[in-house]
């Protein structure tokens, strides 16, 4: 994983692609293109790079089973002229929901001399019958699609801070990390604490050996610190480097001001970046409702406040108008949520509750989606059943940890399953940015959810290839035993013990299975195997 400042790692990324863009001119124009597959998509990037920067006649051909052919020229939109071609891998088929569906990912420069990285997202619309177009200006150093937690992500910094507080060469940009859901890019930097710690470990070690003209890497610092909901102790950082004279009250002042603009200051971990407003103290109480409808069935979820303060979660079921449930929302799960659940979903145009059919037949559930609130965890699953005994509607919960969950027809026959990852695997064998979570896919029965995983070889299969590709890409790091531990799980399921020892001993006697947290080698051997025996992926 990472090991110094993530506006490091992407300047040296970016210096590179500079540097083949400034090569000295060719004599005449080549024909150039990138090809990725995966999932049955195939997608090829083609273009002519002429003399000098120039790059002309881009276009992106994508088929797919069951999709007409995309084959389109790349929107210049954002660029200065022609979108070039950004950091190796250009593109890439990726499955970035995690439900079997793959999408197409460009990595792009708009150009000129100073900037900056674009990337487009391609969807697959069969409503549309078409592909749909997202795209995200990621700034000076870029992203990169990285696998963290058992999703993919993109690794970014935040570009605002460049050139802000000091000369653009020794600003510093605090970790930023963007999921792609709901066809948009999201900024889920806080769900990753253990990267936002190792950038502020690096961005002050960086500092002390510049002081006196360390201001923009310090304020990447203090990003990163609020970002993990220690703004005491970066204040008093700050206030202990104001008397020692290294920095000036006003660029105390000045920070402060440009972290809560931006959403740093003000809110606490865990909570979305959403800017000033979801930061400004007002007295003015916010009532939202939601409502979900189906099969006769209508589901209303009502509650006040914004982010990161609710109260007064209530739910009420109706069937054909008349009212069976109407309670508080309440998670009974110990543990679970800090004070009161988060709506999972705060936005009325993408509500948190849904009338879904979990069993074959019968009346639908009512879903209702939470998350636990603070840094790192968790998203609650709490599913309403109608009793007819007792005329009303019983609870069940469950909680799917940091990795969350999709809900998906995996048989295609009507029947929903969710899909998540084995959350007791972050931590286990390394911090929680290199852990690896194997798949998990619950179905929902008689009041209670039920692992089914292993009725489905074919995405464990996948979840595996995923998982060894990662973990062979984190070799060089020293710091592989979470993936390789996913990789394992997900063999296991499989049946593949044999494979799984084979491997294991292997790579241990390459010098690889290395974790700079908890050790490695046949101490992580013989941990791993334990694990996964305790954990019920094998009996031997």
């Amino acid at each position: 994983m990472l090991r110094v400042p993530v506006a490091a790692a992407m300047a040296a990324a970016a210096a590179a692609v500079m540097a083949a863009m400034l090569q000295p001119a060719t004599a005449s124009a080549a024909a150039r293109s990138y090809a990725a597959r995966g999932g049955g998509v195939a997608a090829t990037l083609s273009f002519v790079e002429t003399s000098g920067i120039d790059v002309k006649n881009e276009r992106l051909r994508i088929t797919a089973p069951g999709m007409p052919t995309y084959d389109k020229p790349v929107p210049a939109s954002g660029c200065f002229k022609v979108c070039d071609p950004g950091n190796k891998p250009v593109v890439q088929v990726v499955d970035l929901y995690g439900d079997g569906q793959y999408e197409v990912v460009l990595d792009l420069w708009t150009g000129g001399a100073d900037c900056c990285g674009l990337v487009q997202v391609y969807v697959p619309s069969a409503a549309m019958h078409s592909w749909v177009l997202s795209s995200r200006n990621v700034g000076h150093y870029g992203a990169a699609l990285t696998k963290l937690g058992g999703r993919e992500v993109f690794v970014s910094a935040d570009n605002d801070f460049y050139c802000t507080f000091i000369s653009c060469a020794a600003s510093g940009l605090p970790v930023q990390v963007l999921s792609f859901t709901g066809d948009a890019f999201h900024d889920v930097t806080r769900s990753y604490p253990a990267l936002i710690a190792r950038d502020a470990a690096s961005w002050l070690k960086l500092y002390y050996r510049h002081l006196g003209e360390g201001e923009g890497v310090l304020a990447a610092w203090a990003a990163d610190e609020y970002n993990l909901g220690r703004a005491a102790a970066a204040t008093s950082m700050l206030n202990q480097q104001v008397a020692a004279r290294h920095i000036s009250r006003s660029f105390v002042r000045t920070l402060q001001t440009f972290l809560t603009k931006h959403g740093y200051l003000g809110a606490p971990a865990g909570s979305a970046r959403l800017g000033p407003a979801s930061i400004t103290t007002t007295t003015t109480t916010v009532t939202t409702t939601q409502t979900a409808s189906g099969g006769g069935v209508t589901a209303t979820f009502s509650f006040q406040g914004k982010l990161p303060n609710f109260t007064n979660l209530r739910l009420r079921i109706a069937q054909s108008g008349t009212v069976l449930y109407d309670a508080p929302v309440v998670v009974s799960l110990p543990g679970s949520c800090f004070d009161t659940c988060w709506p999972g979903s705060p936005q009325r145009n993408h509500p948190s509750v849904s009338v879904v059919y979990l069993e074959p037949s019968g009346t639908p559930q009512v879903l209702l989606d939470l998350y636990s609130g603070g840094a790192h965890c968790c998203w609650i699953a709490q599913v309403y059943s109608y009793d007819a005994t007792t005329n009303t509607y019983e609870k069940s919960e469950h909680n799917f940890g940091d990795p969350g969950y999709a809900v998906k027809d995996f048989l295609h026959n009507g029947q929903l399953a969710f899909l998540s990852a084995d959350d007791s695997f972050a931590y286990a064998f390394t911090d929680f940015a290199a852990s690896g979570m194997p798949i998990q896919i619950w179905s929902f029965a008689g009041g209670n959810f039920i692992d089914v995983t292993r009725l489905f070889p074919a995405l464990i299969a996948k979840d595996a290839a995923a998982w060894w590709t990662a973990y062979q890409k984190a070799i060089k790091y020293g710091d592989d035993t979470g993936l390789i531990a996913a990789w394992a799980a997900d063999e296991e399921l499989l049946g593949h013990k044999a494979l799984v020892d084979q491997t294991l001993a292997k790579e241990q006697a390459a010098g690889h299975l290395r974790s700079p947290l908890t050790g490695g080698g046949a101490k992580f051997v013989a941990q791993l195997k334990q694990f996964l025996k305790a954990h019920r992926y094998t009996s031997g």
